[in-house]
């Protein structure tokens, strides 16, 4: 089967499925996604960065929004990322379609590569586990609706497969993979995968995990992974540093953490999850989570794989059963059984951490990074790709000595995959009413030679009676210069419970009030104790900070005081880019092969 016909017919049909929902006046002419109210100013905001600064100046805070805040620390800002990137030449929303579909793409070849070198599968089952991957509802359908950040999960069959070879490898191929994985993985944490860091770990684990089953060296992989995982923490300890000191005074554990109470609603509702199209029963599924206290559209359910790999996978092992009647004596190595072992306990922990009783919620309650979800079946999305891969596996063995009939399940279960892709119905989608256009023609204005971008005022949208209105496109004042006080941003709570107004209003930044400005000072979210202030204070009113206030609304680099930690992450993180681009540099220069697995010749 030609790989490069397959994929390019796969990609031409996943662009004319997904490209309407990108054109406000497309897939149904309402608008595009709810969470671009959020995504797309937070993308112009980052342009107006860049005009100014350029890429190296790392945006530590914004006046774009609440009148000032933490930009870098934030876990969900993206500056450093493809999508922001794009999104300093093209409209941010033509770059959030093109970043979807290139990583759709690399997430194609990621698992396609795994499968048939690190699992070294033949090529038609390998085409199917990347198809069923490429077209998973999770990653997708999230970015539908605005969560651009949770995009780069796709990359977890690139990871495992640049980490795990089925060959021994030189020294040097090790080092240039180290170098690729470790950019990838330290992308993905810059790119807003945070909360999703610990199940793309343990997703590139229980891939490995599998490749050493078949076979692969597992000294070999744990070498290269604990390198790759040294080195992706060096790169984003600014980030990783940052974040923590910005969420000690943020903390997140005051929601409650769903669950699902009985062992037959739980079995339904990952099933259905997994295989079925999210908004089919949406309702009775999410009914079935209970100690939920924030709402949830069928994106959050959007796992769909469809129900072609359970078929085939059901199907290969039916065959093989038939097939194999006689008892054959299995002898299988300690390492084998061991990440066997390995393998179901991660399986597990997705379903364990989805189950709900008293006494097991007050234990995860108190466990780190677990206590501050709010959305447990996020953690689903790690079995996605095992269930790929196994379903290429089963069908290698099943029809392992009769390649034309593999050829032949294979062009069937992939045009089974694209028919039901095509025609599921997409209603919540395409009902989405989020209004792109002031913040399209923003961008357009700022590519003018003379643009120049500036917070001239603190804003607010009014009701008829002048009271404070909360919209649906709150952050949209970016477009007109203003930054909004009553602003969207889950870091101060899904209620923005957590932020303070004090003497915000709307009018001029530099206008005082109480020995203050009306504009926050963002060092104080991040470095209090540094810059001698409170998390939520203003700039005050004296000719210094007031010198500042003016150039942070100007898109200039505020002056303020860095932890002793936070000035030694900083150094961590630029020495270990450095490295990690020298070791890629030199595989181009001297034609290390990173893409092969044999050892280069000499």
């Amino acid at each position: 089967m030609p790989i490069w016909l397959s994929f390019l017919a796969l990609t031409a049909i996943f662009h004319e499925i997904y490209s309407p929902f990108f054109d406000p006046g497309g897939a149904s002419g309402n608008g595009v996604g709810h969470d671009y109210s959020l995504a797309l100013p937070a993308l112009l905001d980052g342009r107006y960065w860049f005009i100014n600064n350029g890429i190296f100046s790392a945006p530590w805070f914004s006046p774009a929004f609440c009148a000032g805040q933490p930009f870098f620390a934030d876990p969900q800002s993206i500056f450093y990322s493809p999508i922001q990137f794009l999104s300093f030449f093209i409209e941010p929303l033509a770059a959030s379609y093109v970043s979807l579909l290139l990583t759709a793409c690399a997430g194609y070849w990621g698992m396609y590569l795994f499968c048939k070198r690190s699992m070294q599968l033949e090529t038609a089952p390998s085409i199917l586990a990347a198809s069923i991957w490429m077209f998973n509802g999770f990653s997708t359908h999230h970015h539908l609706v605005g969560h651009i950040g949770f995009l780069d999960f796709l990359l977890a069959p690139l990871v495992t497969w640049l980490l795990v070879s089925k060959e021994p490898l030189s020294w040097q191929a090790k080092a240039s993979r180290i170098g690729f994985s470790g950019l990838l993985v330290a992308g993905a944490l810059h790119a807003g995968l945070g909360s999703l860091m610990v199940p793309f770990g343990f997703c590139v684990w229980g891939l490995a995990c599998l490749a050493i089953i078949r076979g692969a060296p597992w000294r070999q992989f744990y070498i290269l992974a604990s390198t790759t995982a040294v080195l992706a923490l060096g790169i984003a300890t600014s980030k990783i540093v940052a974040a923590s000191a910005l969420m000690k005074n943020f903390p997140r554990a005051q929601y409650p953490l769903p669950g699902i109470s009985s062992f037959t609603d739980h079995l339904e509702f990952v099933t259905t999850l997994l295989f079925r199209p999210e908004e089919e029963n949406f309702v009775a599924k999410a009914s079935m989570l209970i100690n939920r206290a924030i709402g949830i559209g069928p994106h959050e359910l959007a796992f769909d794989l469809t129900l072609v790999p359970l078929i085939v996978t059901l199907g290969a092992c039916l065959i093989i059963l038939v097939t194999n009647r006689q008892a054959v004596p299995i002898k299988i190595a300690p390492e084998k059984v061991s990440h066997l072992v390995l393998f179901s306990i991660l399986t597990i922990i997705p379903l364990a951490l989805l189950y709900y009783s008293p006494e097991w919620n007050a234990t995860l309650k108190q466990l780190p990074v677990i206590k501050s979800t709010s959305a447990p079946w996020r953690w689903l999305v790690e079995l996605s790709p095992f269930i790929c891969v196994l379903c290429a596996n089963a069908l290698s063995r099943a029809l392992g000595h009769r390649p034309a009939f593999r050829i032949l399940i294979t062009v069937l279960a992939i045009t089974s995959l694209v028919t039901l892709k095509a025609t599921v119905p997409r209603e919540f989608y395409e009902t989405q009413s989020y209004n792109p256009t002031p913040i399209l023609e923003a961008f357009q204005k700022s590519q003018a030679p003379e643009f120049t971008p500036r917070i001239s005022a603190i804003g607010a949208y009014l009701d008829d009676a002048g009271n404070i209105a909360y919209t649906s496109h709150q952050n949209d004042l970016i477009a007109i210069g203003a930054s909004q006080a009553f602003c969207y941003n889950p870091l101060f709570g899904y209620n923005i419970e957590n932020f303070e107004i004090r003497t915000l209003r709307p009018g001029n930044p530099l206008s005082a009030r109480d020995g203050v400005l009306n504009l926050k000072n963002p060092a104080c979210y991040v470095f209090p104790k540094e810059n001698d202030c409170q998390p939520g204070d203003h700039f005050k009113d004296t000719i210094e900070e007031r010198k500042a206030a003016e150039r942070f609304i100007n898109y200039r680099q505020l002056s303020f005081k860095f932890s002793k930690t936070q000035e030694l992450a900083n150094l961590v993180s630029t020495i270990s880019l450095i490295i990690a681009l020298s070791l890629i540099a030199a595989a181009v220069v001297i034609k290390i092969p990173v893409w092969s697995n044999r050892k280069p010749s000499n």
